[in-house]
């Protein structure tokens, strides 16, 4: 893998300024690791709506 976007300052680890984690595949790790279409799960996305007031109450 290559991070072309972490980098650490001060002791501390930058966040990405674009999308995903900042990493690259090497061509070689993709070779090694090819895509496996059984191992993608089928999500559905389900909204309940927001929380009822009571959840945002102190404990």
């Amino acid at each position: 893998m290559i991070g072309d976007q972490g980098r650490i300052v001060d002791g501390e680890l930058l966040r990405p300024t674009a999308a995903g984690l900042g990493l690259t595949l090497t061509p070689e790790m993709e070779a090694r690791y090819p895509f496996d279409e059984t191992a993608v799960y089928s999500c559905a996305l389900i909204d309940f709506g927001p929380p009822p007031d009571s959840y945002w109450a102190p404990a």
